[in-house]
């Protein structure tokens, strides 16, 4: 948390509290900022390389170089849906990963939503909607 704090206070990234949980989340990164633009990975120093060895070199550079990925991690809400299918509640998920996660699942549970059949329109069941909605509908409103 510090390294992050550091960071957004140097005007790197923006950062934004979760009131709940009082986790830090990165909401944007500055890329014109100075340091960012000085940036340069670390180039390695042998000696006599084949044409080969230095293209291989420079595919692992590209590879190790800085990236952003988006994952998802379920919520207490949504995690019976996760661990019905075999998922846990501390692992990170792509959105491809998810997607597919939740289409397994409303196929497995008999809900809909099967592709191969043109069906379009999925059936909540309690589970699923807990996970999507809870703590969206105030008291007495209907979705």
């Amino acid at each position: 948390a510090n390294l992050v704090q550091a960071t957004a206070s140097a005007g790197i990234i923006n950062v934004q509290t979760d009131k709940k949980k009082k986790e830090l989340h990165i909401v944007s990164i500055n890329w014109d900022h100075e340091s960012l633009q000085k940036f340069t990975p670390l180039q390695s120093t042998v000696g006599s390389e084949s044409a080969a060895e230095v293209a291989a070199a420079d595919k692992e550079r590209e590879k190790s170089s800085l990236q952003l990925l988006e994952v998802f991690k379920p919520s207490h809400d949504s995690t019976p849906v996760f661990e019905a299918m075999g998922g846990g509640k501390s692992v990170f998920y792509s959105r491809e990963e998810v997607h597919e996660l939740v289409h397994l699942y409303t196929r497995q549970a008999g809900l809909g939503g099967a592709e191969d059949e043109g069906c379009s329109h999925v059936t909540l069941d309690p589970c699923l909607c807990d996970a999507l909605y809870k703590g969206l509908l105030k008291r007495g409103e209907v979705w």
